[in-house]
């Protein structure tokens, strides 16, 4: 039980990366669709690859200073550069508060 909601957070933590990426999650289907490259797929690896994890962090750093939000831009910096140290779960995390913030926020 306790697995099945680890993977039910995992999973909506995901689907929240995707949707500020600008892909759409088709819940029917259970996949994700990449709107730039019209592509499909059942997994998404933000959590486990730096090749997946490190283009969000590039977008999180365009959209703050385009936005002018300076002060939170800073604080994210400053936790991302201690998460990185940690690992890729540490910064995982982080992208993901982040992303509840700046939803929050815009």
């Amino acid at each position: 039980m306790e697995l099945d909601i680890k993977i039910m957070k995992a999973k909506q933590e995901d689907i929240l990366i995707a949707e500020f990426m600008g892909w759409s999650y088709l819940h029917e289907i259970n996949e994700f669709q990449d709107l730039v490259g019209q592509k499909f797929h059942k997994e998404v690896y933000y959590s486990t690859s730096w090749d997946w994890l490190m283009p969000v962090v590039e977008m999180i750093k365009s959209k703050m200073v385009e936005r002018k939000h300076l002060g939170a831009y800073v604080s994210f910096e400053s936790r991302l550069k201690d998460a990185s140290w940690i690992g890729i779960e540490a910064t995982y995390k982080t992208v993901v508060e982040f992303i509840k913030w700046y939803n929050e926020n815009n």
